[in-house]
């Protein structure tokens, strides 16, 4: 239920990945969603740890 909730409740903020990556703290995340177009053409790469994660966009 709080999954589902967090889910419908969460914004999108978009973010630009400079030359394919992309790091933030993660002070506000509970949970990590992705929003990315089709017709990019890349898959995400996500690591993380409890103060920060990482992205990479692979072709």
């Amino acid at each position: 239920m709080w999954l589902k909730l967090t889910r419908e409740t969460g914004r999108f903020k978009p973010q630009i990945a400079r030359a394919g990556f992309f790091q933030s703290d993660a002070e506000e995340a509970n949970i990590l969603r992705l929003n990315i177009p089709m017709h990019y053409g890349v898959y995400p790469m996500v690591s993380g740890i409890k103060p920060f994660f990482s992205e990479v966009y692979c072709l």
